[in-house]
């Protein structure tokens, strides 16, 4: 049974009511240490990624009650690009708004992969601008050098449809098209660093200079 006041937490364990100490170890009331085996966690600040532009919704704007307290986010250091549901997750924030910091420019690192040229748009966006947007006033140049990674220059289908989190019909669609070149060995589709950067180059939905 858990009893909480705006400045102490309380626990009521077998009949005895214990306090968490800020250490979050609990103590009853003589002081005694706590009971064998039981251990409280101390309350932990709430966890942002740093750096965000956007606000998390509150609960007075109906995001019910934000991030989980003490939680940090992270991705794998391979992941570069998530979709449109990650965002969302990250900022607490509909489909709807996403869009408009995209049309807005607010959220400038993010590609159109869809397959063909529809109204439905497939968005891709940058990882390290919803962490740390302070560090990505780049050219497109320079933010495609640093998520393709220096160094390599070519890419496996297989890899690609990782980065850009797409099937692998959409990838030989795209070469078919024209807009994502590549060769064949050995049944293996190989890209090179240069078709992969123009393929994305060309589909940022912020064009900005080189």
């Amino acid at each position: 049974m858990l009893n909480q006041t705006p400045h102490c937490i309380r626990l009521i364990i077998n009949g005895t009511e214990y306090r968490v100490r800020p250490d979050g170890n609990l103590e009853d009331s003589r002081g005694l240490a706590r009971p064998p085996g039981v251990r409280a966690e101390p309350a932990l600040p709430e966890a942002r990624p740093p750096g965000l532009r956007r606000q998390w919704q509150d609960q007075e704007a109906g995001g019910g009650e934000g991030p989980l307290p003490g939680r940090q986010f992270a991705f794998s250091r391979r992941t570069a690009l998530v979709s449109l549901d990650v965002v969302r997750a990250v900022l607490g924030v509909d489909a709807v708004t996403v869009a408009s910091l995209v049309d807005s420019g607010e959220l400038a690192w993010v590609f159109d992969v869809s397959a063909t040229k529809s109204s439905q748009r497939e968005l891709r966006f940058w990882t390290r601008e919803l962490f740390a947007p302070e560090q990505c006033r780049m050219s497109p140049t320079r933010a495609l050098q640093m998520i393709l990674g220096k160094g390599r220059q070519r890419w496996r289908g297989s890899e690609i449809e990782q980065l850009l989190l797409a099937s692998r019909a959409s990838i030989l669609r795209w070469n078919r098209a024209g807009d994502l070149p590549g060769e064949t060995v050995d049944h293996t589709f190989w890209v090179t660093r240069e078709a992969l950067t123009g393929f994305l180059k060309s589909r940022l939905c912020q064009r900005g200079e080189n």
